[in-house]
């Protein structure tokens, strides 16, 4: 059965105070207060008499430019972004989608990674002393699929989510496990053979597993069937709201109107 966040209401208590809303909002009354105090000395007026509002007003392009591209920035990672930038679906679609990535077969393997350290020296202008840089260097990187003899999906019903509000942010979480002891050890000793083929490329390595299942995405926007989608729920309207230092706002507003489900993905694997 689809695992479901606790109580929703719960839930988006608890998303509101998230540290990337958190940061965003933080962001944003900094913003405020740079042009508010901009404002109280006359900056824009260029009448910056006084000692303190002569020296911000020097200043304030500057910590202006910065403050404003730490909070783009910010933006640009938002998880409600991601939501939005992703195809809405609609309840077909998103039935679609669950069915189509329930019967895809998932990609197991191993990666290998072999790199080494290198070090950047740089005289520091004006100083007699020198600042030393480690640099990773990847001078090898290999990956293999597995090659299993069968698999299943046990993920369970996934249609009873779209619940609530006329909106669910979805997050689908991709897993797998073996369906017995034997499978495992298998997987290992490839693992592990695979690993040793690679390892000595370099002076360090690094072997991680991989998975992969076709057309899977992590985050999904789902609007229910005979629900009105507002007109400024899209990235670009969410972009325009947060030029204008309403992005935190529009967070908000977007929470109050969606509900939040997870959805783990369960693929079983015999060797």
């Amino acid at each position: 059965m689809f695992a479901e966040f606790r109580g929703q209401t719960v839930q988006r208590a608890q998303d509101v105070r998230k540290p990337h809303h958190l940061l965003s909002l933080f962001l944003t009354l900094i913003l405020l207060a740079v042009l508010i105090i901009g404002i109280k000395c006359d900056v824009f007026t260029r009448r910056t008499s006084l000692g303190f509002c002569r020296d911000y007003g020097l200043v304030f392009p500057v910590l202006f430019l910065i403050v404003y591209f730490i909070y783009l920035y910010e933006f640009t990672s938002s998880e409600t972004k991601e939501y939005l930038s992703n195809h809405l679906k609609t309840t077909r679609e998103y039935e679609g989608y669950m069915r189509k990535i329930k019967s895809s077969a998932p990609l197991i393997g191993t990666s290998v990674k072999c790199y080494h350290y290198d070090i950047l020296v740089m005289d520091e202008t004006g100083e007699p002393r020198w600042t030393i840089f480690p640099i990773r260097i990847t001078t090898c990187f290999k990956i293999s699929n597995f090659d299993y003899s069968s698999w299943e999906d046990t993920t369970g019903e996934v249609f009873g989510v779209l619940i609530g509000k006329d909106f669910v942010k979805l997050e689908v979480i991709p897993t797998y496990h073996f369906g017995n002891e034997e499978s495992a050890r298998i997987f290992w000793a490839f693992r592990q053979d695979f690993t040793n083929r690679y390892r000595h490329r370099d002076y360090y390595y690094e072997s991680v597993p991989e998975f992969y299942v076709s057309g899977h995405q992590s985050q999904v926007l789902v609007q229910k069937k005979g629900a009105k989608r507002p007109f400024w729920l899209s990235s670009n309207w969410y972009l325009v709201f947060s030029v204008f230092l309403l992005s935190w706002p529009y967070r908000m507003w977007f929470e109050s109107i969606s509900d939040r489900k997870r959805i783990v993905l369960r693929k079983v694997i015999y060797a």
